[in-house]
């Protein structure tokens, strides 16, 4: 919460999520899948987060030089990403990027942000986890205690990253 839209901390969290959103074209277990952003600043993280994905060409880079994401590894993979996001969009709302469509064989699916309002009562969204460049933005109060709490409904997760220049909020979020 003490993060100020614009400054280094803001600027390094959403170089990173669009990072991990098209690495590998999200098909990583580490990626970033749940992203909680205090109340005050959602509209503007998922504003500049899409004017970063905007940035990043999508395509098949065997054909494309210039496209710096790809397909996802297999077609079964890209019909169960697929089948994932119209799950989530059951809880959540797409805020960024395009229907991924029925396409046939490799073809990429782009960057999509989802927006859940309600992440204390929406259970969906902190039990499935699509491999995919699928993230699923989620406001908070903006306290240590309600951060740790909605990562705590994931079940346990690989990876939790946290930004604030704030050390006692970094403490706080950890001894929750």
């Amino acid at each position: 919460p003490d993060v100020e839209v614009g400054s280094e901390a803001w600027k390094l969290f959403l170089f990173e999520l669009a990072r991990e959103m098209t690495q590998k074209a999200g098909q990583k277990c580490t990626a970033t899948r749940r992203v909680f952003v205090p109340e005050d600043k959602i509209t503007g993280a998922i504003e500049e987060l899409g004017e970063r994905l905007g940035e990043i060409r999508v395509g098949d880079p065997s054909r494309d030089d210039k496209a710096r994401m790809g397909p996802l590894a297999t077609p079964p993979q890209r019909r169960d990403a697929t089948a994932g996001l119209r799950t989530l969009e059951t809880v959540a709302e797409r805020v960024y990027g395009e229907d991924p469509g029925e396409a046939e064989g490799l073809a990429p699916i782009a960057p999509t942000v989802l927006l859940c309002r309600e992440p204390e009562t929406a259970d969906l969204v902190h039990e499935l986890e699509v491999f995919g460049p699928i993230v699923t933005v989620m406001p908070y109060d903006g306290s240590a205690a309600a951060a740790a709490r909605l990562v705590a409904r994931g079940g346990g997760g690989l990876v939790a990253a946290v930004y604030t220049d704030d050390l006692e909020f970094s403490r706080a979020c950890v001894e929750e």
